[in-house]
Order: C-alpha cells, then structure tokens, then sequence
C-alpha cells in the first residue's frame, strides 16, 4: 500500500478494499480521547467503558489523511457520518476497512479540487460489524473557503442543552496526538496562512466528537447515539466559542431523530447535521441548561 496516493492512483482503485488497519481499543486510549474532546463523562473512565461513536471516525483515518496529501497539502474534512451497529468496549480489538468510493473533480483557476468519498467498516476480534463510517476529503489547492450562511430553521419539538466549546491550540495538538491526525493546518498557523487559509482551523472530528458529547449528555447513561451524519459549511478558529445545539425532530418507537449543528461565535452555523439515538426505558429527556466545559 502507497503512503501517499495521486488522483490517478485513486482512479485505479475505487470501490476496493485500499487498506486495512487493525487498533485495540485501550482504556487508556479512551481516557486520552475523553480527556483531547474535554469530555468529563464518568461513562468513558472505567475500565470496562464503553466507547464513544463518534472515536470510531477517527480510527484508520490519520493514514487516510497522510494519503491524500500526496495530492495536495490542503486536505478538508467535507462531510462525516457514522452508524453503530454493535457496543463497542474496551479491549476489543478493531479491524478497520477502508474502501475509496467515489473521485470528483472540479477544475478552478487554482488548480483541481478533488472530492473522495470513502467508506470505512469497522468489525471486531469476533468478525462481527460494529459501525461504518462515510466520509467526503476534500483535497484542494490554497485559496480562500466561501464563507457560509445559513439556518435550518425553526423546529417545533424539545431543545437539547447546548454544550459550548472554546478550544485552544493546546487542545488541538493534544487532539493530534490522540487521533494520529497531524495535518499542520490544525496547529501551525504560518504553515495554513501559506497554504490560503485565514489561520489554523479546527479539526472537523473534533467539533464531530463535540456534538456527540452533547448528544451523550442529554440522553444520559441509558440512551446511546446510534448515527451521526454531518456536512461541514464552514471554518472554527481555536480561541473562538463553538455551541453545539440540537432539537428533537421526531421520535419513532424508542428513538429520537435529532437536527443537530454547530455555530461559530457570530452565530454562523458550520456543522450541520442529523442524529438517530436510542432513548432510555426513562421518560424523554428534557431541556435543561447551557453546559460550559
């Protein structure tokens, strides 16, 4: 297997099995994700934890971004979604899938951004599949992003607790270490300005994990999150306040479908998304407060 790819390369081989990795999910490696999100959940610290959906996305996914960078520095997160099928706890050991399903091109007069769309299976030590994950790289070359305006909306149905996040450079780089994902456009700001960018960005997993964090918040120790799909609309700079927020759309048979995004400090929304989650035997949750971690 190539450590980095061209888009010739990637003609070659979509819809194959590129590459297989295999991780033992840790204890500790679940404390450090925990503790790089600022995610205080009890759930996530005992020895026997189960493990956040939303950690999956980013297993095997730091060789994926190595790749790609073959074809162009600047390599983007575009869209994220995430299903469980099957718990997933500490010490099993996961067997990732990583399949190259789709190559667009779209030609500028800076050059060729490519849109891959890949597709990862994760099964377990007993061959059972516990979660999938597709998500779209852009790869594209320096120059400014469009700024992003827009809303869902107004929804009638229960308002989940915001959840907001302020990240620092420190938790950026601790972020690196924990998701493998050294990309510097996510912590060296002289290194993103060259390449076109207004400074270094938050990573999308990041804001990813945050949203199932507050999601994981709201429904407590008896629900779980079971999808997770999100497009990201637009940039988040270290230093600057995220809100991640939610609101129930419906529920259908023990489970709730959620509008879910995330807002920059202008109120602008750059995730945006839905969620599945299995409610508790418990009454439905209800609103509660702003949480500030």
């Amino acid at each position: 297997m190539k450590s980095f790819l061209t888009l010739e390369d990637i003609d070659q081989i979509i819809g194959q099995p590129w590459q297989k990795t295999e991780s033992l999910i840790a204890s500790e490696l679940v404390r450090v994700y925990a503790a790089a999100v600022g995610d205080g959940n009890p759930r996530w610290h005992s020895s026997d934890a189960d493990v956040p959906l939303t950690m999956l996305a980013m297993v095997g996914f730091d060789s994926v971004v190595l790749a790609m960078r073959g074809i162009n520095d600047v390599v983007l997160l575009g869209s994220s979604e995430v299903e469980g099928y099957l718990p997933v706890r500490v010490g099993d050991k996961i067997i990732t899938t990583t399949a190259i399903t789709s190559l667009r091109r779209r030609q500028s007069p800076a050059g060729i951004t490519a849109f891959i769309a890949i597709r990862q299976d994760y099964t377990n030590q007993r061959d059972e599949k516990v979660a999938s994950c597709t998500q779209t790289v852009i790869v594209r070359p320096g120059g400014l992003l469009a700024k992003y305006q827009g809303f869902w909306g107004s929804w009638d149905g229960i308002e989940i607790p915001p959840l907001v996040k302020q990240p620092t450079i420190k938790q950026l780089v601790e972020w690196a270490g924990v998701s493998g994902d050294n990309n510097p456009i996510h912590f060296d700001k002289e290194y993103s300005v060259s390449h076109g960018l207004p400074g270094v960005i938050v990573p999308g997993q990041l804001v990813l994990a945050f949203l199932g964090q507050m999601i994981a918040d709201w429904l407590g120790a008896g629900g779980a999150l079971v999808k997770l799909s999100v497009s990201f609309k637009g940039l988040n700079f270290p230093g600057s306040t995220i809100t991640c927020r939610g609101v129930v759309a419906e529920t259908i048979k023990g489970r709730a479908v959620l509008k879910v995004w995330a807002e920059n400090c202008s109120g602008e929304k750059t995730v945006v998304g839905t969620a599945v989650a299995k409610m508790s035997d418990q009454a439905l949750p209800q609103n509660g407060a702003v949480a500030t971690i």
